[in-house]
């Protein structure tokens, strides 16, 4: 069976004064650029058989699972019709929407879900017509998971079914075996991260260097819009520091299902009893080191705050993890630490001091990610474990925000973490909202205009298709005034 998948259009980065449209960008980068590459080169063949596609839109939107559905039969046509006029400008979730469902051009897309919706809808109703035997003929549509890009499968018909008979089919050949790098990370993969790491870079690169050459008064100029604990991490004259996320390394402990050390970390060794390691993984092991990767929702919510700090006029120096040492904490500067303590290891010296924190271990004994309660309320679990909504299409994780001192006198510390990915990008997004930070300091008993406190923040991540679209505050604490106190902060005996 021959395959040929229609594509994305590309989406990149213009200038740095296009910063509030990087976020978003971004997220972009890390789902479509690598199937868009695949798709423009495999475009060109589809003409040959667009009558035989348009043949097969029509026979899905008359039968029973679409018949009920007029918003999944337009939605399928317009997606397939686009796609087979090389219209990829057109398969954007926001343009679907002013297209299909009278959107304003536009229109927040993480507010308003009803594209992700129908296409999830649409997604199931194929299924449900392929899973019918009479239909498995020679084209078969599918709506990859995530996506707005139909892929088209096409298998030629046999020669007794051109001359009208009916006669068994040979057998496909199954493919053959993929090298253990391939099955453990398939060539789209590779592409998509290759890719967002170039993207990232570059943005990464420029936005620093010109937030760096900006002069003139480094406290706030703009401090009466922001709340604490911006109004804190904005004063004084060393500027933020926003320390992204080591996920080469968190990808190596999730694959090793094992918690590396703090020391073992500064002291840069990453890969526990590698003696002992396939020689194969110990490869792909090392190409991870070899990169530095971070995850989209941590680059996305630098962006955010970089965002932010731009706008009082405070200077953002944007690092890597594996670069950062003891020694940077020494300047008083506050730091953004960005990750859970397996993706940012820094993290680890402030775990202590939190209630709220991501194991990685459940109550099973499975290695899946869980929000640990140390010391639970009346009426709160000791762990909540991300599952399903309340509906199919409808996951749910949990963000965490905490504010603290930081090592060194004069210095805080923000961190920003999650269970997952949409839950990390719900807390960046949710600590960088004034109105909604605000209410939640009020109600957790925190001055947002008065001395520093030091507080846990939880949030409920509702997402869809590995978008947040809805986020609530479900607990949190404020610490008492003794474990605000920056000189109580001390290192571990195992930190070097």
């Amino acid at each position: 069976m021959r395959s040929y998948n229609c594509g994305f259009a590309f989406a990149g980065v213009s200038s740095v004064e296009k910063v509030a449209a990087c976020d978003k960008i971004l997220v972009k980068m890390a789902k479509h650029e690598a199937l868009r590459l695949i798709a423009e080169e495999r475009a060109r063949h589809l003409a040959d058989i667009a009558p035989v596609i348009q043949s097969e839109v029509q026979k899905i939107c008359a039968s029973a699972p679409f018949r009920t559905s007029h918003r999944s039969r337009v939605f399928l046509e317009y997606v397939v019709k686009k796609a087979l006029a090389g219209r990829f400008d057109d398969l954007k979730e926001r343009v679907i929407g002013s297209s299909l469902f009278g959107r304003p051009a536009g229109y927040d897309t993480g507010a308003d879900s009803m594209v992700r919706v129908v296409a999830n809808e649409t997604r199931k109703r194929l299924q449900a017509y392929y899973a019918q035997p009479q239909n498995d003929g020679c084209v078969r549509i599918e709506l990859p998971a995530g996506s707005y890009l139909p892929s088209v499968h096409h298998r030629p018909p046999a020669l007794d079914d051109q001359h009208g008979k009916v006669g068994p089919r040979v057998a496909e050949q199954p493919p053959p075996a993929q090298p253990f790098l391939g099955k453990l990370i398939g060539p789209r993969t590779w592409m998509a991260g290759m890719l967002l790491l170039a993207g990232l870079c570059v943005f990464l690169f420029v936005q620093n260097r010109s937030l760096q050459r900006q002069v003139g008064n480094r406290t706030p100029t703009n401090s009466a819009r922001v709340t604490e604990p911006w109004s804190t991490l904005f004063t004084g004259n060393r500027g933020l520091q926003i320390l992204l996320a080591d996920t080469s390394v968190g990808g190596i402990q999730t694959l090793l299902q094992s918690q590396l050390p703090f020391a073992d970390y500064v002291n840069r060794r990453y890969i526990p009893d590698e003696n002992r390691i396939a020689p194969q993984l110990d490869r792909f092991l090392h190409f991870l080191l070899d990169n530095q990767y971070t995850s989209v929702a941590y680059a996305t919510t630098a962006v955010r705050i970089a965002q932010l700090a731009q706008s009082c006029s405070v200077p953002v120096s944007v690092s890597y993890a594996r670069d950062m040492s003891l020694r940077t904490f020494k300047s008083g500067a506050s730091f953004v630490v960005l990750g859970t303590t397996r993706a940012n290891p820094w993290a680890q010296l402030f775990e202590p001091q939190l209630n709220f924190s991501v194991e990685f271990t459940n109550e099973r004994g499975e290695h899946e990610p869980i929000m640990r309660n140390r010391v639970p309320r009346h009426g709160e679990p000791s762990a909540y474990v991300p599952g399903p909504g309340p509906s199919a299409t409808i996951q749910e994780s949990y963000g965490h925000l905490a504010f603290l001192p930081s090592f060194y006198k004069g210095g805080h510390m923000l961190l920003v973490t999650g269970t997952g990915s949409p839950a990390t990008e719900a807390a960046g997004e949710f600590v960088t909202n004034m109105d909604r930070l605000r209410d939640a300091l009020i109600k957790l008993g925190v001055d947002p205009s008065g001395e520093p406190q030091s507080f846990e923040i939880l949030l409920r991540v509702r997402d869809t298709s590995g978008t947040p679209i809805q986020s609530e505050v479900i607990s949190g604490r404020l610490h008492p005034a003794s474990e605000r106190d920056p000189n109580r902060v001390s290192l571990s005996p195992s930190s070097p």
